[in-house]
């Protein structure tokens, strides 16, 4: 008697566990397909890569991407209050926007670091900035070094999208620096051009300026040399 009982409680258990995934499921599947995407990578040159609100081709298929987490402040960058988007629905209307963005430019190695993203309620900072990548290496436990990113992104900036592929950038450049010191950092010295004057400001900048043009078909100037080393360090830091 006492093991049927034990049988039957296990039953019940094991039942409403299933009824509890069934429910999650069904939860965001109809979440998703609510939900407007948006893809600024598609093939057409005439596409504006910071346009909001056209239908897309594209969605993502996971929310978040790997484990970065959307936030309206944060310990790592904090904001101030008038900054913060306090609207919900407008906060998450931009931060799957922002997810189908990275779904669409990077393989999770090249986002590993980033640990989130800020999502501000304004259309730039005091510097005249519209985006902001922090970076914090510290020891890991298994030995060697642990780079994490977060980045602050001013979403009602125009060009908040090509921002966002900027620091994302950032993030990447600085969690494979040994790989680009060792393998690109000569080379890239010895190429001309910029695609933007900001650019010019440092090697750093030029990166993640270079990186944003490739990432959106944008027109790289005198400065093809460059988009096509960041090509060749992309694609080896994809897998």
């Amino acid at each position: 008697m006492k093991r049927f009982f034990t049988i039957l409680f296990l039953g019940f258990v094991l039942g409403l566990s299933f009824a509890y995934r069934v429910q999650i499921y069904n939860f965001y599947n109809d979440y998703y397909n609510n939900q407007k995407s948006l893809n600024v990578f598609e093939d057409s040159e005439n596409k504006d890569p910071n346009a909001i609100g056209f239908e897309p081709e594209y969605h993502s298929t996971e929310f978040p991407y790997g484990n970065i987490k959307f936030v309206k402040n944060s310990n790592q960058i904090p904001i101030a209050e008038d900054m913060v988007m306090t609207d919900e629905n407008e906060f998450n209307d931009y931060a799957h926007k922002y997810n189908d963005v990275l779904c669409k430019s990077f393989s999770l190695p090249q986002v590993k670091s980033i640990q989130e993203i800020i999502i501000s309620d304004c259309s730039g900072f005091g510097d005249g900035e519209c985006g902001l990548c922090s970076t914090v290496t510290s020891s890991s436990s298994r030995g060697g070094t642990r780079v994490t990113s977060s980045i602050l992104i001013a979403a009602r900036h125009p060009d908040h999208i090509r921002s966002l592929l900027h620091e994302c950038c950032h993030a990447l450049y600085f969690n494979n620096l040994d790989l680009f010191n060792r393998e690109f950092k000569d080379r890239w010295n010895n190429c001309s051009g910029f695609v933007t004057d900001y650019a010019g400001t440092n090697i750093e900048e030029d990166f993640a300026e270079t990186g944003s043009f490739y990432l959106s078909n944008s027109d790289a100037g005198d400065a093809l040399e460059k988009i096509s080393l960041f090509k060749e360090f992309y694609l080896k830091t994809k897998q």
